[in-house]
């Protein structure tokens, strides 16, 4: 995904090209840089980019720095043309991307909400997970977030008053104030507080909006504090989507044996040209 960087880049891109595995995601961020470090002085050093990382097949993992595009990299896969049995076949071939390794399967991942994103920022699942612990100090490995468990993180929130501004209370404070320099009615500012009338009861049923991931910050946090990371990405990998569909791809030989074969079939057109 989009997290992916450097030397797991240069591994999965290494692997995509010799069709020796299925690459399932994102487009990774793209980072491919060789850098020597230049000793100065006793305490000084110089960090200097002097070369980029290949795949085997010739591709550049670093991402070109004239792309200012911040979400999707290099995101352009041109369509070759090649000729198969006496007839046109067009190929996408990932070995043109411009930076990053292009998934053989592309799988959007679980995305966070303005709400989930808060509370994470906050820290409100750690706080919560270490209090819990306090009082519950044998929490078994098995652990799931009940009712009972998200009623207590609910009250947690009122208690410690966690607020936020949505994006679209955002727009509207924007609006407010353009109107008042504009000069509009009062009907029309009247209009507008009552759309922030109507945001604020949208904003009071964000909890039941993000209960799953609700549960998974709270599994997440109480399972590292009482059983360490392993227990941590358990509850991680359990909740990711795409994890879940290389593992399901993984467990179909059939539909892995496919997706192999079409991989080896694009590096097979790609070793005919660099013969012809």
């Amino acid at each position: 995904n989009p997290s992916t960087a450097s030397a797991s880049e240069i591994v999965s891109g290494a692997l995509q090209d010799d069709g020796r595995a299925v690459i399932l995601g994102e487009l990774t961020y793209g980072k491919g840089l060789v850098q020597t470090l230049i000793p100065l002085d006793a305490d000084v050093n110089l960090k200097l980019t002097t070369a980029k990382w290949y795949t085997p097949s010739g591709r550049c993992i670093q991402k070109d720095a004239s792309d200012e595009s911040d979400e999707e990299p290099g995101r352009e896969v041109e369509a070759l043309q090649v000729e198969e049995g006496g007839e046109d076949a067009e190929i996408e071939k990932s070995l043109r991307t411009t930076g990053g390794i292009l998934p053989d399967i592309v799988m959007e991942g679980d995305r966070v909400t303005r709400y989930g994103f808060e509370l994470e920022r906050g820290n409100h699942f750690f706080r919560f997970a270490v209090e819990y612990l306090i009082e519950h100090p044998d929490v078994p490995r098995d652990f799931r977030a009940g009712e009972t468990l998200l009623e207590e993180f609910r009250s947690y929130l009122e208690e410690v008053e966690f607020d936020y501004e949505s994006a679209a209370e955002r727009e509207l404070e924007r609006m407010r104030q353009l109107a008042t320099e504009e000069g509009y009615e009062g009907q029309t500012l009247a209009a507008l507080d009552d759309l922030g009338t109507r945001l604020d009861d949208e904003k009071r049923r964000d909890f039941e909006r993000n209960l799953d991931y609700i549960r998974l910050g709270l599994e997440r946090e109480i399972q590292a504090k009482a059983h360490g990371d392993a227990a941590m990405w358990e509850v991680i990998l359990r909740n990711d989507s795409q994890a879940q569909a290389a593992i399901d791809l993984l467990l179909d030989p059939n539909a892995y044996a496919r997706a192999i074969q079409g991989k080896e079939a694009i590096a097979a057109v790609g070793d005919a040209e660099e013969e012809g």
